[in-house]
């Protein structure tokens, strides 16, 4: 058996960008009065993923982020874009990488829980 070639943005799909997304959709839905309708076209995803992180279902982990003020405001400037001008898909995609990159800055994406180390941006 060979060596597991993932690379970070995997780990970061499959364990991270949930509870992001959960946390984008409280935003722009409790904040800035979005409607769910809205919230999932922007963010890619189908109106019950967007039900379902409101309730919890989806994107469970948000609690380690929820700790992390930077990390939470730049969710909140990213959420505060989105709610006031047009965001392309590029665009969107370009701000979870922000996050993402954030927070990695913020040493929550360390090598010992995301051992791959490397970005694809």
């Amino acid at each position: 058996m060979g060596v597991v070639m993932k690379v970070f943005c995997e780990e970061v799909a499959t364990h991270v960008l949930p509870a992001v997304r959960a946390l984008m959709a409280i935003d722009l839905i409790k904040r800035h009065k979005m409607k769910q309708v809205e919230a999932c076209k922007i963010m890619g995803v189908t109106q019950p993923a967007i039900s379902q992180y409101l309730r919890g279902i989806r994107g469970k982990k948000i609690a380690p982020i929820k700790k992390n003020k930077r990390v939470m405001a730049e969710i909140a400037k990213c959420a505060q874009e989105i709610a006031t001008k047009k965001v392309s898909p590029t665009q969107w995609s370009a701000m979870l990488c922000g996050i993402c990159t954030k927070m990695k800055d913020e040493g929550m994406l360390d090598e010992a829980h995301y051992p791959y180390g490397h970005c694809l941006k």
